[in-house]
């Protein structure tokens, strides 16, 4: 069952993981949630619904890595701009930059591959190697 989860839905359960890590560790570290430490969480848990809403097509594989990573950077941004950085904070910056990780080699079956004829897939990744 878990090994179906993981290989069906690997980028949006890595991302689920790391939000519920973030919301852990900006507890635990100073057994209270800031205003920095809630907007980090609040980055967190937009990168799982981004990471889970984003589709895996032929020619753009690393979508949801670069949605994953465009987030990590807004909430290294939001920390440094609420407040300047402390070690919940950096703590909640190093479990975003591992969610990117996470994403990134997570396992996936695309949708479209049930949905896209295996010829049409084909012919779009050649298309887009083309064009790179």
């Amino acid at each position: 069952m878990l090994q179906k989860l993981w290989s069906r839905y690997g980028p949006a359960t890595a991302a689920v993981f790391i939000a519920a890590l973030t919301a852990a560790s900006s507890a635990l570290t100073d057994h209270h949630i800031d205003a920095g430490e809630g907007v980090q969480i609040a980055i967190a848990l937009t990168t799982a619904v981004s990471v889970w809403y984003v589709p895996l097509l032929p020619g753009v594989r690393g979508a949801k890595t670069v949605v994953a990573g465009i987030l990590a950077v807004l909430n290294a941004a939001t920390a440094y701009v609420v407040g300047g950085l402390d070690m919940g904070e950096i703590i909640n910056l190093a479990i975003a930059g591992l969610g990117v990780v996470l994403v990134g080699v997570a396992p996936v079956e695309s949708v479209g591959d049930t949905l896209v004829p295996r010829s049409v897939a084909a012919a779009m990744n050649r298309q887009a190697y083309r064009q790179s």
